[in-house]
């Protein structure tokens, strides 16, 4: 979709997929604006983005360094860059176009500029930041958000538990700043941007909240994407007989589970997440489907058995 809207003579198209899926439309112009300008670098635009994001990572491999460092020692800092640059460096997810990657910056940004926060300087300022990332995180990568989630309740914990004032006009000040860049990009993406980009979308086609929790509730995909419960939830006349129906879905599978079973089925899906990393997908990156041959018994067994 995003080469076809960055195309010649593009007038606009109706979209099934951004209909089910409007989280995607940042990132669908996002890569609409970044492919002619790798074209016109004299490079492939997959490439392009890829370096994009190897950049992006790059960034947000600096930023974490610096929020060890704050919060450690530089020994604890390098500690956390090296397990970071290993992650990252090993993961062949980097090479695809998802929306990991792009967003992989975003709650590392937030929890490196709330450190900042702590030597009470330019507030307004830093919680502006935090409140841009936020809103940018979450159109592209809804969950990313969580990381400004998290700050702003350990922060209005603290103060709460704060008896100075000054310091708390301060922070409520903080507050209200980055709730200005929320409604600016809120604003200008609604009215300006996503119209810009000519397409044509079925509202009552959207598959919500409950479709995922239906979905990350499935035993036995563990959690991920499973095409039966994207046909059950489409199947459905429309939004709110879709909602009803994953809720009473997501219902009865809690039920069945039941507290134990629910407790497998988290580690389960942690495991999914964090140990092999596939994400069960295997459409754009389905490298970890075929095992090609070792070229050599001597280094490429080393090799695969850390990777």
């Amino acid at each position: 979709l995003a080469t076809q809207i960055a195309s010649p003579g593009y007038t606009g198209t109706v979209s099934s997929y951004l209909s089910m899926y409007p989280n995607n439309t940042l990132l669908t112009w996002l890569y609409a604006c970044l492919f002619p300008m790798g074209i016109a670098l004299g490079l492939h635009w997959a490439y392009f983005v890829i370096l994009i994001q190897c950049v992006l990572s790059c960034i947000g491999g600096w930023m974490l360094f610096a929020l060890a460092k704050q919060l450690f020692s530089v020994v604890g800092a390098c500690c956390v860059w090296f397990i970071y640059a290993v992650h990252i460096a090993l993961s062949p997810w980097l090479g695809i176009l998802y929306s990991d990657p792009i967003t992989l910056c975003v709650p590392i940004g937030i929890l490196y500029l709330y450190g900042l926060i702590q030597n009470g300087r330019h507030l307004p300022l830093k919680w502006s930041l935090i409140g841009l990332l936020a809103y940018v995180g979450y159109q592209l990568k809804p969950f990313s958000a969580i990381a400004a989630i998290a700050v702003l309740l350990v922060d209005l914990l603290q103060m709460l538990s704060q008896q100075n004032k000054p310091q708390l006009r301060r922070t409520l000040v903080g507050y209200a700043a980055m709730v200005l860049p929320v409604l600016v990009l809120a604003v200008t993406f609604g009215g300006f941007v996503f119209p810009s980009m000519k397409v044509t979308v079925d509202p009552e086609a959207r598959l919500g909240a409950p479709h995922f929790l239906m979905m990350g509730l499935n035993s036995s995909t563990n959690g991920a994407w499973d095409i039966n419960d994207v046909l059950f939830s489409v199947q459905q006349p429309d939004r709110a007989a879709r909602d009803a129906a994953n809720l009473y879905e997501a219902t009865r599978r809690l039920q069945q589970m039941g507290l134990t079973g629910l407790t497998e089925h988290l580690r389960n899906k942690l495991l999914v997440s964090f140990a092999d990393g596939t994400y069960a997908w295997g459409q754009e990156g389905d490298f970890y489907l075929h095992i090609l041959p070792e070229p050599n018994s001597t280094l490429a067994p080393f090799l695969r058995n850390v990777f």
